[in-house]
């Protein structure tokens, strides 16, 4: 299980933005490992459906997210707005 610092366990759809954020520039699944705090088996079953989606790819052991990942970090944004908009409008009722 992964979690966020606060001990929650964290949303895959988090941990799938997290990987693809800090992959853009590209990166050795080691350092993606330390970085989004994954085991290696929760970072292998990441790694291997990203990369089946087409989102991250493997050059030579460093892993890159493709134009689609990084579309999909975008709207990962806008979502993210969206709901922290929606719980500040809540909170003004």
């Amino acid at each position: 299980m992964a979690y966020c610092r606060s001990g929650r366990r964290r949303a895959q759809h988090d941990i799938i933005t997290e990987i693809l954020e800090f992959s853009r520039k590209g990166t050795p699944k080691t350092r993606i490992m330390y970085k989004v705090r994954l085991s290696f088996v929760q970072l292998k079953k990441y790694l291997g459906a990203l990369e089946r989606a087409g989102l991250i790819e493997n050059e030579s052991g460093v892993w890159r997210t493709t134009e689609s990942g990084i579309n999909v970090i975008e709207a990962c944004r806008i979502c993210r707005g969206l709901i922290n908009e929606l719980a500040l409008g809540e909170n003004n009722e």
